[in-house]
């Protein structure tokens, strides 16, 4: 799939959007860590999308722009929702989330509230997440920043053996002799 979707999704929206009759939705799917995730759309109702469901988001407080620049800089977004589901809070304060993925996807309801389709609004890696707890809500923010942030990172590997072990699992360590034939005078 195409970083915005199949052709048949784009197509289905192109015309969905086009139509009187439609409402935008937001799907977003956070990676907590291991198996935890949680699916949130702001439907106000239950979605399947892609063989998943989406829950209800209750009071989605707001989902940031995603910025494009022309050069490869990454920029972020930011989502913030009330924490009524105590699962949801409880992922938030004690997983191991950052450098998991989060996706946003943008899609279309039509008047009798199912999905027509959707597509990629947002894919990137948790951040950092904030609680801001008051007396009669709390809000959890979490910050997602755009999976080009890893085009940054340095990729340090060595033409060693010990380098190639570390990454192979099938026993092929290609530099396995480097070592041995490093100080061996070749004759042309």
């Amino acid at each position: 799939m195409s970083r915005f979707g199949s052709g048949t999704s784009q197509q289905n929206l192109l015309t969905a959007f086009t139509s009187t009759s439609v409402k935008p939705v937001f799907l977003i799917e956070i990676h907590w860590g291991g198996t935890s995730y949680d699916r949130l759309t702001t439907a106000g109702s239950t979605l399947t999308y892609d063989g998943n469901n989406y829950i209800d988001a209750g009071d989605m407080i707001s989902i940031s722009n995603a910025d494009e620049n022309s050069d490869l800089g990454a920029s972020g977004i930011s989502i913030a929702l009330t924490a009524s589901n105590a699962t949801t809070l409880s992922r938030a304060r004690t997983s191991n989330f950052q450098g998991k993925e989060t996706k946003v996807y943008l899609g279309a309801l039509d008047s009798s509230n199912n999905l027509i389709d959707a597509i990629p609004y947002f894919i990137g890696y948790n951040d950092t997440v904030t609680i801001d707890q008051a007396v009669n809500r709390s809000v959890i923010t979490l910050k997602v920043e755009n999976k080009l942030i890893r085009l940054g990172k340095k990729n340090i590997r060595r033409y060693t053996e010990e380098d190639q072990k570390r990454f192979s699992n099938y026993g092929y360590t290609p530099f396995e002799f480097v070592t041995y034939i490093a100080d061996k005078p070749i004759k042309w």
